[in-house]
């Protein structure tokens, strides 16, 4: 990302939104196993409910974001 983000950034805003392709055979199936995991610098990881159209706001430093 050091060509896409500039060096004295020391953070970023992210809208993300993620609509996936049909994987499983019914949307119930596929909506239990899509989910978002991320990690705060000083805490253990959490992650997005996936049974519900939860929405979180990340207010401080996260250490990664996994899909």
């Amino acid at each position: 990302m050091q060509d896409i983000i500039a060096s004295n950034v020391s953070d970023i805003s992210l809208n993300w939104q993620m609509k996936t392709p049909m994987q499983e055979q019914n949307h119930e199936t596929q909506q239990a196993a899509s989910t978002i995991y991320f990690k705060y610098l000083d805490e253990s990881p959490d992650n997005i409910s996936e049974s519900s159209e939860e929405k979180k706001s990340l207010e401080s430093r996260v250490k990664w974001v996994w899909l």
